[in-house]
């Protein structure tokens, strides 16, 4: 962002008046990804950190500065961020400046191009359906506790739309507006030090649990392209056939011992499947979400 003669941009519009105090009843934060992804070049607009934009003279709003808490806080995000670090740079960074300037109203620039498996981003924002669900029950609470809930947001980002109702945009909007109309009448709490440290704790945790979630479907789905995944019926039919029918079997040569082999693979294949997805369930993952809302 380009900010001429020090946070007044109305000069590039002459017959636009506004007073010279307006710049401190303004907040502008921008949460955005930066780096060089593998699909792409610098991610747009190929910004930097925080140390790189403040060299150029148009970095963050100092304390010090006469129209702080307003004015502008950029918080940039490597390619590299994880989920909960999405979330902990909101909670330490973006929350507490919101309740420190007390709006009378909040704007949301909606951008889903964060989700992690949205093209344009190439998945540099790594968040999921469920993170917008959580930033927007967030922002109601600042909203309910400086403006009396007043919230307004608009589409911005957010390309992938493969799977129709169920694309990575569909449910991303889904949650975010699903969330506005619950009409939450909660109050935003900033957190302590301890605290954030503690939710932080708890985030890193969840995203392991949603990760082991996520590797056991796709080797489920891998074993069942490759037709290793058995059904209930085949695998009863398998092992009856091994146990009352095994003296038969072994008597018609190596043929059918190596046919009863590769079933008996089979078999114990589907049966570890079975196992990655009763670990699936053991490990909570369907209660993932509903945590995390929480927090």
């Amino acid at each position: 962002m380009c900010i001429r003669d020090r946070y007044k941009p109305w000069y590039l519009r002459p017959n636009l008046r506004l007073d010279d105090a307006d710049p401190k009843n303004v907040l502008f934060i921008s949460m955005h990804g930066y780096g060089y992804s593998k699909y792409s070049f610098w991610f747009y607009p190929g910004g930097g950190p925080v140390s790189c934009t403040l060299r150029r003279n148009v970095g963050n709003t100092s304390e010090k500065d006469e129209i702080y808490p307003g004015g502008i806080l950029n918080i940039p995000m490597e390619i590299s961020a994880t989920r909960p670090q999405w979330r902990n740079a909101l909670r330490s960074k973006a929350f507490p400046r919101i309740n420190e300037f007390r709006p009378d109203m909040i704007f949301v620039s909606a951008g889903f191009d964060a989700h992690e498996e949205d093209e344009v981003g190439d998945g540099m924002g790594r968040l999921i359906e469920f993170d917008y669900t959580w930033i927007t029950k967030e922002l109601q609470k600042l909203a309910n506790r400086h403006c009396e809930g007043r919230i307004v947001s608009v589409l911005e980002g957010g390309y992938n739309l493969r799977g129709g109702l169920l694309s990575p945009l569909a449910q991303s909007v889904n949650c975010h507006t699903t969330q506005l109309r619950s009409r939450s009448r909660e109050y935003y709490k900033e957190p302590t030090p301890e605290e954030l440290e503690q939710l932080a704790k708890i985030d890193e945790k969840m995203e392991e649990r949603r990760q082991k979630c996520k590797e056991a479907e796709e080797q489920k789905h891998s074993m069942k392209d490759k037709g290793l995944l058995l059904s209930e019926s085949e695998k009863v039919l398998i092992v009856g056939n091994s146990k009352y029918d095994g003296s038969n079997h072994s008597s018609k040569g190596d043929d059918t011992k190596s046919s009863e082999h590769e079933r008996s693979k089979d078999v114990e294949a589907a049966d570890m499947t079975e196992s990655l997805v009763a670990e699936k369930n053991d490990n909570g993952c369907a209660e993932i979400t509903e945590e995390q809302l929480v927090h």
